[in-house]
């Protein structure tokens, strides 16, 4: 993906972990930080998607942490 748009792919990674699809969130959220690497959303949306796929713990009210902080 070349020239993405970084909201709305934010956004659909977003929308994809909260329906608990976190490969798929996890693959937008890499897309984003592909391509804007100082972008700390999908920084930390990158790692709590591969924390969740691996069955941690908590990640979910982390993941809602994070979100509130970037409003």
């Amino acid at each position: 993906m070349a020239n993405i748009s970084k909201y709305k792919t934010l956004s659909q990674a977003k929308d994809s972990f909260s329906q608990a699809d976190y490969k798929k969130a996890l693959d937008k959220f890499a897309d984003v930080f592909h391509n804007f690497p100082n972008s700390k959303e999908a920084y930390n949306g990158v790692i709590l998607s591969d924390m969740e796929m691996s069955g941690e713990d908590g990640t979910e009210a982390l993941y809602d942490y994070y979100d509130i902080l970037n409003e």
